[in-house]
């Protein structure tokens, strides 16, 4: 299935500087990902703010075990 980066680029913007950056920055290697680590990026963006602001600023950890490696990529 083909992921559409112009859609993402957009999900990426969330109003919250902190996730903004570093949701664009990964966004910035999404030509050398895998199809399946860039579903999982489009997973990922379904989630709300806060969910993401709390699993990228380490303040909690994503019980799916998928979603938290994603997380911990874009943290790396």
């Amino acid at each position: 299935m083909k992921i559409d980066k112009a859609a993402l680029q957009w999900q990426c913007r969330r109003g919250m500087l902190e996730l903004d950056v570093l949701l664009e920055r990964y966004l910035q290697q999404f030509d050398a990902l895998t199809e399946l680590e860039q579903q999982q990026f489009a997973a990922l963006l379904a989630h709300s703010d806060q969910d993401l602001f709390d699993w990228l600023l380490g303040k909690s950890e994503a019980t799916d075990p998928i979603l938290a490696a994603t997380v911990a990529k874009i943290r790396n």
